[in-house]
């Protein structure tokens, strides 16, 4: 469904209703040429960077700027009464389930934010986001704030937070508040369109190709429909989402894909 675009954070010339046409990337630095180095011997230690992980209270600030279009509103009310979970978190709950790094006391107003030294050899949930910045990095690519899904401010209600946990569950056994996304409602965050653009340029140029799908949402929200595209990178599973609202890039380990699972079994029992 087509929406009127509105004025973004950053200014740009980036299509994003061209986000799934596979074309060419935008790195934003070039690189040149260097000579090659000698080769150093390795290291026990695997490499660290600094993690551009948004903190709780960072999110919630970046999503303070966006106000519901009509659109939403309508979308909204077209929800049909949703059964919940008996073991659905609350919204709180979901939020103190995660990686106490993320959550610091605000003591100013400037959130102080330490580098995070993680090791990226391993994807794991604790450092999907690091080693996501980590390779975006070094292919020349801007580096935006990796949001966790649970921090989201939809998800304070009940039946947003159940739909996403039955989405997600279809695709990964990653509980959903351990889940990054970088996003883009109508221009107003959580990120700009240029980040949301440069990393589903780096994913559809360095990762492989699954395919696209569509989610419906008929029988709780009637009308609802989204395209997607799935694709693997660096250790994780990339999941590209586009609806009426705006786009929105998922990612979690790909080991803890449900496809990824089910290609192992079957490797298994070929061996």
């Amino acid at each position: 469904m087509a929406t009127k675009k509105t004025q973004t954070q950053t200014q740009t010339n980036i299509d994003l209703d061209n986000i799934f046409k596979t074309g060419t990337a935008r790195p934003v630095v070039k690189h040149t040429e260097k000579p090659k180095a000698k080769q150093e011997p390795k290291q026990d230690k695997p490499k660290v960077v600094k993690v551009n992980k948004a903190s709780v209270s960072k999110t919630l600030a970046a999503t303070g700027k966006i106000k519901p279009t009509k659109a939403m509103q309508d979308m909204l009310g077209k929800m049909l009464d949703i059964k919940l979970d008996a073991d659905l978190p609350s919204y709180n709950a979901s939020i103190e389930q995660q990686p106490r790094c993320t959550v610091q006391k605000q003591t100013s107003s400037v959130e102080p934010r330490p580098p995070e030294m993680v090791p990226v050899v391993v994807v794991k949930t604790t450092t999907l986001a690091t080693t996501a910045e980590h390779a975006l990095r070094k292919a020349g690519y801007l580096v935006p704030d990796f949001h966790q899904v649970a921090a989201l401010p939809g998800n304070i209600k009940d039946q947003i937070r159940q739909l996403g946990r039955s989405v997600f569950k279809t695709m990964t056994t990653t509980p959903t508040n351990k889940i990054f996304v970088v996003a883009n409602l109508g221009g107003m965050g959580p990120n700009t369109d240029r980040e949301v653009q440069s990393v589903a340029d780096w994913v559809k140029q360095h990762g492989q190709d699954y395919g696209d799908g569509s989610i419906n949402f008929d029988r709780s929200i009637p009308g609802y429909e989204a395209e997607t595209h799935m694709y693997t990178a660096a250790g994780i599973t990339w999941l590209l989402v586009k609806d009426f609202a705006g786009q929105y890039i998922y990612a979690w380990p790909e080991k803890e894909s449900v496809f990824r699972i089910e290609v192992n079994k079957l490797l298994q029992k070929c061996a």
